[in-house]
């Protein structure tokens, strides 16, 4: 066994992010994926953003190879009939299938839960929507800027006290998202060892940016009150909050203020705050937070970010180093731990992925191939499937696969 989910077939029908994102964190854990796309053209995500000239050999999209690494691409046009019932006996030698097409088109297309369960009853079947199965806006195309982003609420609630909303970075939203499908998936098959049946399960990018602020939904739900929006200058503990450094910023979080404020204190050089009755207990340290924030920023600025290590390692202070992405991306203690994998592509060169943040100790996930071109696999999938050469050669007349 080399991966956790060796030997389970999964079959996407998924564009973008969310979806191709879930069934990337499968394929890393040992899952076979297979890439059904559209004929003309495939996933959108191949064109978007793409760099133009990376590292001066060709061009790269990083959306796309960061998501559907280890899959294989078949194309089929399932809109018609001989395309629909390519794809159902792909699906009937399957274990999942994961789509995020609207399901009123599902419906039409005959690629419903029921339909597929009829030619295969052990299907996990797991579909994405943007807003939910049920109610007025069950319909609505959705994207995570849209769903996850604005209508959770969280846009809102990050913006500082009368600012505007602020705009999501891309696929933050999808990449949250990839992992609850992910983990539907693996307990969907679990139960399956079980009880021997398939089921449906659903995900939505509005219900993962209600998880996701869970914390401040459950806080204006029981208040009736929105939640106070905050900034480094409204802040009620001095001790949460990010300062400039000589270099950078830096973030510390000392939420335990009764237990933190001696050794902080003495940590940034100021044991004199100390004997100060005017901060001398937890709620006059409030009180006079937005005082207190200012006189630790005149210490901080003080050093570079990394020579605040020492002092506030040894007071045991909980602190974090603020990295630029980039930064991020050659971060040793990432590297350290297989955060990410240099993947040697075969057009660009050498490509920096992200692993699935979850490691096992005995099944370790794998990236072994680059994203695959558009029906790159498709005569070896269906050849695997049980088709012969006459047959595909009719698809490919038909206009049904490439």
């Amino acid at each position: 066994m080399t991966g956790a989910l060796d030997g389970v077939k999964v079959i996407e029908l998924g564009t973008m992010a969310a979806v191709p994102g879930g069934t990337a964190i499968l394929a890393e854990w040992g899952a076979e994926v297979i890439k059904v796309e559209d004929p003309d053209g495939g996933d959108p995500a191949r064109t978007l953003n793409v760099i133009a000239d990376f590292a001066g050999k060709g061009q790269v999209g990083p959306l796309w190879e960061q998501a559907n690494r280890n899959k294989r691409s078949v194309t089929i046009d399932f809109r018609n009939q001989e395309g629909r019932d390519v794809l159902l006996k792909l699906t009937g030698q399957a274990d999942v299938f994961v789509t995020s097409t609207r399901y009123a088109g599902l419906k039409r297309s005959g690629l419903a839960y029921d339909d597929l369960r009829a030619v295969n009853d052990r299907i996990i079947y797991c579909h994405l929507s943007g807003y939910g199965r049920e109610g007025e806006d069950a319909w609505r195309p959705g994207y995570d800027a849209l769903c996850y982003w604005s209508r959770s609420g969280l846009a809102d609630s990050l913006a500082g006290p009368g600012e505007p909303p602020i705009p999501q970075r891309p696929a933050l939203g999808d990449h949250t998202t990839s992992i609850a499908i992910a983990a539907g998936v693996c307990s969907a098959l679990y139960a399956r060892e079980r009880t021997g049946k398939g089921q449906e399960i659903n995900a939505s990018l509005f219900h993962t940016g209600l998880w996701v602020t869970s914390m401040d939904q459950v806080t204006a739900a029981i208040s009736q009150k929105d939640v106070p929006k905050v900034s480094n200058r409204t802040v009620r503990n001095p001790m949460a909050n990010y300062y400039k450094t000589n270099d950078a910023y830096i973030a510390i979080l000392s939420l335990q203020m009764d237990r933190f404020w001696q050794r902080f204190c003495v940590a940034v050089g100021r044991p004199d705050l100390l004997e100060n009755p005017r901060y001398g207990t937890r709620e006059l340290q409030m009180e006079h937070a937005q005082e207190l924030a200012d006189i630790f920023q005149g210490e901080f600025i003080k050093r570079n970010t990394w020579d605040w290590a020492e002092p506030l390692d040894k007071a045991d202070i909980r602190w974090g180093a603020i990295q630029t992405t980039l930064q991020a991306t050659q971060d040793q203690q990432a590297w350290a731990n297989g955060y990410f994998h240099k993947l040697e592509h075969p057009e660009v060169g050498s490509v920096d992925l992200v692993t699935a943040p979850i490691q096992f100790s005995d099944t370790p996930g794998l990236i072994s191939s680059p994203s695959p071109d558009l029906g790159q696999h498709t005569e070896e999938v269906l050849l695997e499937a049980g088709y012969s050469w006459d047959e595909m050669i009719a698809l490919k007349d038909a206009g049904v696969i490439l």
